[in-house]
């Protein structure tokens, strides 16, 4: 954008959040905002930080307010609290600022982090928020530059997912399945820590979806939750759907 040239992208969907400023096509600066707190059970304290953070690291760069044209921001699933202070804060900076806002799924940032080497199968599958024998997952076909998506994340049976690496050599990114899961000799499973969604990885995707003019209505930008909280199962249980 002309006069607006920097951009952010903000990833608050896991423990450790992060903050990645660019300008134009050229990233800047990462930074981590918040983490763990040293109670044991306490979520992540982002709420307060993660303005602040933004504010700190545009005033390392002497960028202005005015100056922002793009904000990128991961939508989940992930954290409850903190993808609604990251959604609220884009926003905030779209009717304040004016910025442009891309939502980029969490699902999406984690096949980003995924290696295009050849050594790998053409195939990957990620499979998150694994419960009951079921995960959040999507499959994604190896292309020169990226990960494609083969179609729409959706809750499926984990047997499901993982018969398609059966028939077809498939990596698997499956934080959360126990490393004793008996899987079919033609899938690799790959590192946990690739399951970590970096905002980096967010820049990049919001950097394509932009340049594609793909940018999302911040009316409609919500979270991506896999599943509804437990609270809300537990009370469907008792009481039924209505």
């Amino acid at each position: 954008m002309v006069n607006r040239p920097y951009n952010i992208a903000i990833e608050t969907s896991d423990v450790q959040g992060w903050l990645t400023l660019g300008k134009e096509h050229d990233l800047l600066e990462a930074v981590m905002v918040g983490g763990p707190t040293k109670i044991p059970g306490q979520p992540p304290r982002r709420g307060g930080e993660l303005m602040p953070a933004i504010e700190a690291l545009c005033q390392r760069h002497n960028v202005q307010p005015r100056q922002l044209g793009e904000v990128y921001v991961s939508t989940g699933p992930g954290s409850f609290t903190g993808l609604r202070v990251a959604i609220t804060t884009a926003k905030m900076l779209a009717r304040f600022l004016d910025v442009k806002v891309v939502g980029v799924p969490t699902i999406d940032v984690i096949a980003q982090q995924v290696p295009l080497q050849t050594s790998l199968p053409s195939r990957l599958a990620i499979a998150l928020n694994i419960k009951r024998q079921t995960a959040y997952a999507a499959t994604y076909t190896r292309q020169a530059h990226h990960w494609q998506p083969d179609a729409e994340p959706a809750i499926v049976p984990l047997e499901q997912l993982l018969s398609q690496g059966a028939s077809q050599p498939m990596a698997l990114v499956a934080p959360g399945l126990p490393m004793d899961y008996a899987l079919p000799a033609s899938i690799t499973r790959l590192a946990e820590d690739i399951a970590r969604p970096h905002s980096d990885s967010v820049w990049l995707l919001g950097q394509r979806a932009a340049h594609l003019g793909q940018y999302t209505d911040p009316a409609t930008l919500l979270p991506i939750y896999a599943r509804p909280p437990e609270a809300v199962e537990l009370w469907n249980q008792r009481h039924g759907e209505a």
